[in-house]
């Protein structure tokens, strides 16, 4: 009897993986409504990747109309099964009022769990948010903690932000060497704020 639940799991098991690896060799070959079925068939058996690439397709309207409700649903189930991007998209949704209504406190409680589990991108807006104080209390070190996180990670934006969070003693004691150098990399990266922003503070800098 255990040998036939074991076996049963296994094969389980393969045939989600198989519906996985099915699904994006047909996207590849840009039959977006197969590779659709594949996943949605991948995701009902709890892979979160999948849920990730289904919900995507609905969000484009690839192999299936446009459909912001069902782009939510795939989303949750992703983030549910540990789909750290699927949590993010969700956090994007609630925060920008994408086919669903704007409830900050979602987008916190998603962006947050999708950082936390290595979707370093997330940190950026939780970061926001928490410098806005939108829906959570407004925690100035905390929102400095998540930006150089993210800089670290090299994400251009999340340079600036703690760049000139020394620069002003936001979050953190002032240093404006250290502003410097946060700045300097978001320039680097390719933000046009933060080359900016250097130039104008530079007399500050000498």
């Amino acid at each position: 009897m255990k040998n036939a639940i074991l076996y049963l799991i296994l094969s389980l098991s393969f045939l989600n993986a198989n519906n996985f690896e099915i699904g994006s060799k047909l996207l590849k070959q840009k039959d977006f409504t197969n590779a659709l079925k594949h996943f949605v068939k991948s995701c009902e058996s709890k892979n979160g990747k999948s849920c990730l690439m289904a919900g995507s397709l609905y969000f484009q309207g690839l192999g299936a109309k446009k459909d912001l409700q069902k782009t939510a649903k795939f989303m949750t189930l992703g983030c549910d099964n540990d789909s750290a991007k699927s949590c993010a998209m969700l956090g994007r949704m609630f925060y920008k009022g994408v086919g669903v209504k704007v409830e900050y406190e979602k987008a916190v409680k998603y962006y947050t769990k999708s950082c936390e589990n290595g979707y370093i991108k997330a940190c950026v807006p939780l970061s926001s948010l928490y410098y806005k104080g939108l829906e959570v209390k407004r925690d100035l070190k905390k929102s400095a903690n998540l930006a150089l996180k993210a800089c670290k990670s090299d994400f251009d934006v999340a340079c600036l932000m703690i760049g000139s969070f020394y620069y002003e003693g936001k979050g953190v004691s002032k240093d404006e060497k250290k502003a410097k150098i946060f700045l300097d990399k978001s320039c680097k990266l390719g933000n046009k704020l933060g080359c900016e922003y250097i130039k104008k503070r530079k007399n500050g800098y000498r």
